[in-house]
């Protein structure tokens, strides 16, 4: 399978956009250990994965604070955990 996706170029009028499909993710926190689940329905799988690899295609022209919200309303269904994701400036 061969999967085309756009990523936009970061812009500083408009900041980082990814193209977000919806759908429904929920992190799961296991209190028995460290592991965190990331669990989703395949639209929420999507719009994360669009979320991650926005950040990842724009790292060197993005400020290091650049990141996204994915939340439930308008990004994700309701009944998702509210995310967000940024990169790690190590």
């Amino acid at each position: 399978m061969k999967i085309t996706i756009d990523i936009p170029e970061y812009n500083d009028n408009t900041g980082l956009i990814h193209n977000g499909s919806g759908g429904k993710i929920r992190v799961v926190g296991d209190p028995q250990s460290t592991n965190a689940r990331i669990e989703g329905d395949r639209d929420g799988m999507i719009t994360l994965a669009n979320a991650l690899l926005s950040i990842a295609h724009n790292w060197d022209t993005a400020p290091p604070f650049a990141h996204h919200h994915l939340d439930p309303h308008p990004v994700l269904d309701e009944g998702s955990t509210s995310i967000v994701v940024r990169r790690l400036n190590c």
